[in-house]
């Protein structure tokens, strides 16, 4: 069966055209727009911004309109954590039935947790004693096993949230994440996200995304400190600079950097491994078993 699936996030809009037959999906082509939905959205009002929003309705059409050129027997469309934050989240909805003819699926923290854990640990092979961290716009989850099967956490802090709470003041965004952020302690931990993935191609040196090269990419927890102390010492054009590949990543990515090592710091890992498989795997996974 031929799957679509368009991710909404807090950061960007993602897309992946895949084939599942039996156990095995084979990715024929994914895509990323960044509209930054969550830009304007952490305020009182919790209101989804207009340009953002017609951004992001713009990415959806193209997205479902390609899933229908290329025979997608199925087109799942999903958001997570800015549009569940929203007070307008039943409008936003009504305009992506309007705008794509596709209906929203609005996660809550602890389904995106287990499809993130679903199709992240498709190529670890001790999924067991390992603990999932996925690093969004909006929302950081963290899930792993326990005696009592998953258990999955969504904290409210992604990059995103973090660079609309605090403008820079990277003080107190430090002071924030040590006081929503709770991980345990594991073994070894594989994370999603595209903070992670910046991270690894930065890495790398990669100038252009190659889900290739990115996968499965071990980094040291030492670099990633590192790397985190030079961006936050790093004026805005030499964020955009480091981040040549995703322009936009660039004023966030020292958030992400931050979240990274304040759970590192707690779970006592000697490095991160990048996995490039997630949330839509786990989609296409839990779909086909009835389970979403």
């Amino acid at each position: 069966m031929k799957y679509s699936v368009i991710d909404i996030g807090t950061n960007s809009v993602r897309f992946m055209l895949a084939e599942k037959v039996g156990n095995k999906i084979t990715v024929s082509d994914t895509f990323k727009t960044t509209t930054r939905l969550g830009e304007g959205l952490y305020t009182p009002e919790r209101r989804l911004a207009d340009k953002p929003v017609f951004d992001t309705l713009c990415a959806v059409k193209k997205y479902a309109d390609y899933s229908r050129e290329r025979n997608a027997d199925v087109i799942i469309c999903t958001a997570t954590s800015a549009v569940r934050d929203a007070s307008n989240s039943d409008e936003f909805s009504a305009k992506i039935k309007q705008t794509a003819g596709i209906e929203l699926r609005i996660l809550s923290g602890e389904e995106e947790a287990y499809a993130g854990f679903t199709g992240a640990m498709q190529d670890i092979p001790d999924p067991d004693n390992t603990m999932l961290i996925d690093i969004g716009g909006g929302s950081t989850e963290i899930v792993s096993h326990s005696k009592n099967g998953l258990e999955g956490t969504s904290f409210e802090c992604g990059c995103v949230r973090l660079n609309e709470l605090f403008k820079g003041d990277y003080k107190k965004a430090a002071e924030y994440i040590a006081d929503v952020v709770k991980p345990h302690n594991a073994r070894s931990a594989v994370w999603i996200g595209g903070t992670a993935s910046a991270c690894a191609m930065i890495y790398l040196r990669l100038n252009e995304f190659s889900i290739n090269r990115v996968h499965m990419t071990k980094i040291p927890a030492a670099y990633i400190k590192r790397l985190r102390d030079e961006t936050l010492a790093m004026s805005p054009v030499e964020l955009i600079k480091l981040c040549s590949f995703d322009v936009k990543r660039g004023e966030i990515l020292p958030y992400g950097l931050m979240i990274i090592s304040h759970i590192l710091d707690s779970i006592k890992t000697d490095n991160i491994v990048v996995s490039e498989k997630g949330l839509m795997d786990g989609i296409i996974t839990l779909h086909s078993q009835g389970k979403i």
